[in-house]
């Protein structure tokens, strides 16, 4: 896009603005951050790093183009930039973070996927769509293993039994890999390779799936008037359903999505019957899982923020698409007198 001076047209200069990226993904890192963009009604994507400014934005600070990149992983100074072509030609660009220049793509190598593939970083493995792969030499990602199929979620946590091994939950999409849903746990480690631990079709949609960062929990959710659910992950193979949370029933709006922070559930929810385009805030809620069922902590917040596919991280809120914004979120007491925490771990803080 660009401005024309509208007064003196015989000094007139053209002054370029950048477009608005459609943002794909994003991961604050501290006072910098790393995104994914890409230009509206084009295939032209730029992976930038951003400086934080003091008044809370983050700047541009420097990018590289690489066409057609949906998400990305980071695991040490290198960057892993996935990319396709209309559903088919999957890539992973390896890119490397320096000081000068700050990126540079030193390597890229063939995936199998689909066109929503996710792509994480656990440990020192990297998960892209159904395939695993160990970064042991960075540049020569090795592939160790395989998930289910049309992997729709994918979400990473230490392994609650095993020092060295993550936790990978992920979820299969009704529309790519046959009704019902699905939910799997996998187990993947240094030392004890790559196992399935548990999983297995479900009776509701999947459309979030979130670990608790401070108990063995993991929570499951999908659009519109379906329960969230709360799992005991404290012995993977054995996993034991908690509790079905009837949100809509409970509060009288659709889910829309949600993340966790030091062990508080923040839903996101909407007027039932508007899609994301509809004129209606987002209201963020605080939950707490007391072993017995979700207790709230607190009113809600009203933003305007695209929440799928939204997480949390320490005390925040990361909204990687549309701007890649972050809410910071003051932790209440859960033991406190409003709020009663029951039962042993994985109820109560460990």
């Amino acid at each position: 896009m660009s401005l024309r001076p509208a007064r003196d047209l015989s000094r007139a200069r053209v002054q370029n603005i950048p477009q608005p990226l459609l943002m794909e993904g994003f991961v604050p890192l501290g006072h910098v951050s790393l995104s994914v963009g890409t230009l509206p009604r084009t295939s032209t994507a730029a992976l930038s790093e951003n400086l934080l400014h003091p008044s809370g934005v983050y700047v541009p600070r420097e990018s590289i183009v690489i066409p057609r990149t949906h998400s990305m992983g980071i695991y040490g100074d290198y960057i892993y930039a996935r990319t396709s072509v209309s559903g088919s030609d999957h890539r992973i660009h390896i890119i490397e973070r320096t000081l000068e220049p700050r990126f540079t793509v030193v390597d890229s190598f063939d995936v199998n996927g689909w066109v929503q593939a996710a792509l994480i970083v656990a440990g020192r493995f990297l998960i892209a769509d159904h395939e695993v792969f160990d970064l042991a030499d960075p540049l020569r990602p090795a592939l160790i293993g395989e998930l289910n199929r049309s992997s729709f979620r994918i979400k990473a946590r230490p392994h609650p039994t095993l020092p060295d091994a993550q936790l990978i939950a992920s979820t299969s999409d009704g529309l790519g890999d046959g009704w019902p849903d699905s939910l799997y746990l996998w187990r993947v480690s240094p030392s004890g390779g790559f196992a399935r631990e548990w999983g297995g079709p479900t009776p509701y949609p999947i459309d979030f799936v979130e670990f608790d960062d401070s108990r063995d929990l993991l929570y499951f959710g999908g659009i519109g008037g379906g329960p969230v659910r709360v799992y005991d992950v404290s012995d993977p193979p054995a996993t034991t359903l908690l509790h079905d949370f009837w949100y809509y029933d409970a509060i009288g709006r659709s889910l829309w999505g949600f993340g966790v922070t030091r062990g508080i559930l923040h839903i996101a929810d909407k007027s039932p019957g508007l899609l994301s385009s509809g004129h209606d805030f987002f209201r963020l809620r605080p939950w707490w899982w007391n072993g017995e069922a979700f207790v709230p902590l607190g009113p809600g917040m009203e933003h305007s923020l695209y929440t799928p596919p939204m997480y949390g991280e320490d005390d925040r809120l990361i909204f990687p698409n549309d701007v890649g914004a972050e809410i910071r979120y003051t932790r209440p007491d859960p033991l406190g007198t409003d709020v009663a925490c029951t039962g042993p771990p994985p109820f109560g803080p460990r």
